[in-house]
């Protein structure tokens, strides 16, 4: 782990704003499958740089790739490498009779905060 005592290590997680050139490549990140083609795999190396050297400029130490590799949603990305997983509707139950257990991960958000 890379220590420092002069300031607080500044790193950033999470997706970032894809480029136009990218994103528009994907819609928006609702293309899995442009996601993975060979147009995409082309793109990436250049938006990952811009992505790197702007993370550089505004002094964030510990740089990513802003998960452009994940192109569509991070459970996309995941469902496409891990195997035994299933989509079911959110806030449904596979028995009528029983409520969900939860629902996804921002429905909490949506009730609190309607038309954010």
């Amino acid at each position: 782990m890379r220590r420092n005592t002069d300031h607080i290590l500044v790193s950033q997680a999470g997706n970032l704003l894809r480029p136009k050139y990218l994103d528009e490549l994907i819609a928006g990140g609702l293309s899995l499958e442009a996601s993975t083609g060979p147009e995409y795999r082309h793109r990436l190396p250049r938006a990952v740089k811009e992505i790197v050297d702007q993370q550089i400029t505004l002094g964030v130490d510990i740089v990513n790739d802003g998960d452009y590799s994940k192109a569509g949603s991070y459970g996309g990305y995941l469902m496409d490498r891990v195997k035994g997983y299933t989509i079911e509707p959110v806030g449904e139950s596979p028995d009528p009779a029983r409520p969900a257990k939860r629902a996804g991960t921002s429905e909490r958000d949506r009730r609190e905060f309607p038309g954010f």
